[in-house]
Formats: C-alpha cells, structure tokens, sequence
C-alpha cells in the first residue's frame, strides 16, 4: 500500500491497519530502521508494570509505570 508524507513530514497510518493493530490517536509507536536499511518498521509500544509486566490498571509513578496491584505493594513496603 502506498501512502504520501505531507509537507510536515506526517504519514497516515491506513485505517485497516490502524484497526488491525489497534493503533489508536494516543497509541505510543516506535520507529527504526529495517534490518537492511531499505525502510522503516513501526511497533506499538504497550505500556506495562514495570514490576509485574501487567498491561491493566497502569499508573505512571515518577516515569515508573505499576499497575494497581504492585502500586499498592510498594506502598504498604514503604509503610512499613
């Protein structure tokens, strides 16, 4: 599929693909290089626990993303 860069250097990710992969307006993408640099990949970024790895019920803590659950670990560890 074939798509322009506007004049601000902006793509438009399809909408096949947007519903595909789930990508919505607030999605986090990374963008690199292909392995044999002839183009670019792009990767949903997923937030998750940065203690547990869980994807649900996030809370971003000082750049520290935890889900509920280890967010209330830490705080009754620090309690103690």
């Amino acid at each position: 599929m074939t798509v322009n860069i506007d004049g601000s250097g902006r793509v438009v990710i399809p909408k096949e693909y947007r519903e595909e992969f789930n990508l919505q307006p607030d999605s986090k993408v990374y963008l690199l290089p292909s392995p044999d640099g002839r183009g670019l990949v792009l990767f949903r970024l997923t937030p998750k626990c940065a203690n547990c790895g869980s994807e649900r019920e996030l809370t971003v803590i000082e750049n520290i993303c935890l889900c509920e659950e280890c967010r209330k670990l830490f705080k009754y560890m620090l309690n103690k």
